[in-house]
């Protein structure tokens, strides 16, 4: 149950922070979960985006919740990171979920 829940709320993240940084030049993938293009830049339309980001959904989790940094996790080899604008660490740290009500 607690994974389903996980993909839930990992899911309604991911919504939200392609809500606040809009964008096509970044892919941000979570497994499981989804994928997002975001952040402002270079437009992507076809085939692999030049800037590529995968986290697992935990660890996407973590940093929205700023249980964790982004550092932390690229040294410990969690995020996957390529492309010379792939370094998104300050869309998390700018990050701020609103939930419905």
């Amino acid at each position: 149950m607690k994974q389903k829940n996980d993909e839930q709320k990992a899911f309604k993240y991911l919504k939200a922070f392609a809500k606040q940084f809009p964008g096509s030049n970044i892919e941000l993938r979570i497994p499981e979960v989804g994928a997002i293009q975001l952040g402002s830049g270079s437009k992507h339309k076809r085939g692999i985006p030049p800037n590529v980001v995968e986290i697992n959904k935990d660890i996407f989790i973590q940093l929205i919740e700023k249980e964790t940094s982004w550092d932390k996790q690229m040294q410990l080899g969690n995020i996957e990171a390529s492309g010379i604008n792939s370094n998104i660490k300050n869309l998390f740290e700018k990050f701020n979920f609103k939930p419905k009500s």
